[in-house]
C-alpha cells in the first residue's frame, strides 16, 4: 500500500511541472466564443439585437507574458425592423476575418487576467431583403476596426474568457457599428 501511494506521489510530483508549463508557456491556441451582438448607430435604427459566433487562433510569443496576438474569424447576424408589410423576411450580417493586438494584465500564473484588445480587418457584409413577391439583397466588402476588453479565466487544461468590443466597418455609405458581448472558451 505504501510503494503505491509513493509512486501516485512521485507520479504527481512529474505531471504537474509539465502540466502548468504546458498551460502557461503554450505558443498557439484555438478557441470560440458567441453570444449577443447589439447594433448600434445606423444599424442599430435598422435592425434588432442578434448573436455573434467566433473562432480564434491565439499566438503568445516567447519572453511576452503580457502579449498576445488573436486572428478571429468573426460571423453577426441582426434581424431588421419590420418597415413595411410587403417584407416577409429579412436579415443583416457581418463575416469578419480580423487580426488583433491582445495586452493581458497581470502575472502568467494568475487565474483571472483582464485584458485590452484592438485589431483589424476585412468585413463581407450582407442586407437581405425578401418580399411576398420580389427580393433585395446587398453585399459590401470593407475594412473595419474593433477595440474592447475582457477577463480570462485559467481552469485545469483551458483558458475562459468574457468579452465585449465595439466594432466599425467603414461600409461605403452608411457605416454599421455593432457590441459583440461573448463567452468563450479557449484549449
Amino acid at each position: 500500500m505504501t510503494s503505491i501511494r509513493q509512486l501516485l506521489v512521485v507520479g504527481a510530483l512529474i505531471a504537474l511541472p509539465s502540466t502548468v508549463s504546458a498551460q502557461q508557456g503554450r505558443q498557439i491556441s484555438f478557441g470560440i466564443s458567441g453570444g449577443l451582438s447589439t447594433p448600434t448607430s445606423d444599424l442599430g435604427e435598422k435592425t434588432e439585437s442578434g448573436y455573434n459566433v467566433t473562432a480564434h487562433l491565439v499566438v503568445k510569443p516567447a519572453g511576452r507574458q503580457h502579449l498576445m496576438y488573436r486572428g478571429d474569424i468573426s460571423y453577426d447576424r441582426w434581424a431588421t425592423k419590420q418597415a413595411s408589410s410587403n417584407v416577409v423576411k429579412s436579415n443583416a450580417s457581418s463575416t469578419g476575418m480580423i487580426g488583433n493586438v491582445l495586452y493581458v494584465v497581470g502575472g502568467a500564473r494568475a487565474t483571472m487576467r483582464p485584458y485590452a484588445l484592438v485589431g483589424a480587418g476585412f468585413y463581407q457584409s450582407q442586407l437581405t431583403l425578401a418580399g411576398a413577391t420580389t427580393g433585395l439583397r446587398s453585399e459590401s466588402a470593407d475594412i473595419g476596426v474593433q477595440a474592447g476588453g475582457g477577463v480570462q479565466f485559467a481552469l485545469a487544461g483551458m483558458t475562459t474568457f468574457v468579452e465585449a468590443k465595439y466594432v466599425n466597418v467603414r461600409r461605403a455609405g452608411t457605416p454599421w457599428s455593432y457590441l459583440p458581448i461573448t463567452f468563450g472558451i479557449r484549449l
